[in-house]
Order: C-alpha cells, then sequence, then structure tokens
C-alpha cells in the first residue's frame, strides 16, 4: 500500500507540474497586462491633467486681461462726477455783445492818424490804451 500512495502522489506530481507552469505563466501575463494597463492609463491621466492645467492657464489669462482692460478702460475714460459746489452758487457773467463792446471803445482816446496805416501798430495801441484804463 505504501508503494501505492508514492505512486499515486508521484503521478499526482507529474500531471500537476505542467497544471502549475500554465497556471504560473497565466499569472505572469495577467501581472505584465495590468502593468501595462496602468502604465497607459497614467499616461492618459497625465495628458487630462496637461490638458485641465492648459484650460486654467488659458481661461485665468483670458480673466486677467479682462481685468486689465477694464482697468485700462477706466483710466482711460474720464470718470465724471458731480460739481464740487451747488448750482445755486455759480453765477456766470452775462456775454457782452460786440455792439457793446464797440460802445465802450468809442468812449475811449482816439488812436492818431499816422498809426493807423499800419495794423499792426494799431493793435499794440489798443492793446496798451485798454492796460492803462485797467490801471
Amino acid at each position: 500500500m505504501l508503494n501505492e500512495f508514492v505512486r499515486k502522489g508521484s503521478f499526482f506530481e507529474i500531471i500537476s507540474f505542467p497544471a502549475k507552469t500554465a497556471l504560473t505563466s497565466i499569472m505572469y501575463a495577467s501581472y505584465a497586462a495590468l502593468i501595462y494597463l496602468t502604465v497607459c492609463v497614467n499616461a492618459v491621466l497625465e495628458k487630462v491633467m496637461r490638458i485641465f492645467q492648459d484650460e486654467e492657464s488659458i481661461r485665468q489669462n483670458r480673466e486677467e486681461s479682462e481685468n486689465l482692460r477694464k482697468a485700462f478702460k477706466a483710466f482711460s475714460e474720464p470718470v465724471l462726477s458731480e460739481p464740487l459746489f451747488p448750482e445755486g452758487e455759480v453765477k456766470a457773467k452775462p456775454y457782452r455783445s460786440l455792439q457793446e463792446k464797440l460802445e465802450n471803445i468809442s468812449d475811449r482816446p482816439k488812436l492818431p492818424a499816422n498809426k493807423l496805416s499800419n495794423k499792426i501798430q494799431v493793435l499794440h495801441s489798443v492793446f496798451d490804451q485798454s492796460t492803462e484804463m485797467n490801471e
């Protein structure tokens, strides 16, 4: 009986050795496939992360350029604020027409005839007379 047990054990070991080899090769192949799959997924995830980072940087650059554009627009266009003084305090002088000015000029002394020949001298003398009268 011992001899039969040894033979059965040896026979079992002979039959199971190719099965163990096949099982081991299947396990190694599955490990290799898992490693390859992991590397591929990692590469795809890196590309996706780069795309998201690029989109985020583009979005930030667009927001910064819009903010700069708004800031430049705010500085380039003057902001109209309300006047610092109330309208009741502003008093405008009445507009003098040309006829009133001519009447005021007629009261002033006339220019000599020799100075009337040169128009530049006439203008200078008129300004001199108006300055003397204001003083």
